[in-house]
């Protein structure tokens, strides 16, 4: 799917992504946003499951905003198996919120965040910005994490129940 300055808004599902549901596919947002749109469990923005990728136009412009999950992942929600990996890159996360991931929300598997930011997200219990359960695995790269809110963890969050989660950064300044 390959969007150029369009938009998905005020869209609704009454279970998983609210405005798009993406398996084993490229998502192309090229100075396209997501906004207004609502899950009533996972991925107001979108759900991804699979080997997924999400592409935007730059840690600036939003992609995804103003999105709402009443449980997991405000802009995006992944439920994925080990060994799978989704990709967010050039992407801004910004103004979602969620019980728990207002930004991000991964279960299982890996999702690399590169040269993308995650900000002004809230999460009413677990992770502002991201939200990691059932040994998920995060790996960031030229990306940012900051003014997120959330009642514990208002950056990062993790849930080890099932397992410990990884976190993997860095962060270069040109």
């Amino acid at each position: 799917l390959h969007l150029t300055g369009s938009s998905i808004s005020d869209c609704s599902a009454t279970a998983s992504g609210g405005g798009i549901f993406i398996d084993d596919s490229v998502v192309n947002l090229e100075a396209s946003l997501v906004s207004k749109c609502k899950a009533e469990i996972s991925g107001g923005g979108a759900f991804m499951i699979g080997q997924s990728s999400v592409h935007g136009s730059g840690e600036s412009e939003k992609a995804f905003s103003q999105n709402h999950a009443g449980q997991r992942g405000g802009g995006i929600a992944a439920k994925l198996t080990q060994g799978v990996a989704i990709r967010i890159v050039d992407a801004r996360l910004a103004e979602n919120d969620a019980r728990h991931g207002g930004g991000i929300s991964l279960s299982s598997g890996t999702l690399y965040l590169i040269r993308s930011r995650v900000d002004q997200n809230e999460a009413a219990d677990l992770g502002g910005g991201l939200y990691l359960e059932q040994r998920a695995k995060l790996s960031m790269l030229h990306s940012i994490v900051t003014e997120n809110n959330g009642n514990t963890g208002g950056g990062i969050a993790t849930n080890d129940f099932f397992g410990p989660c990884e976190i993997i950064g860095g962060y270069e300044l040109i």
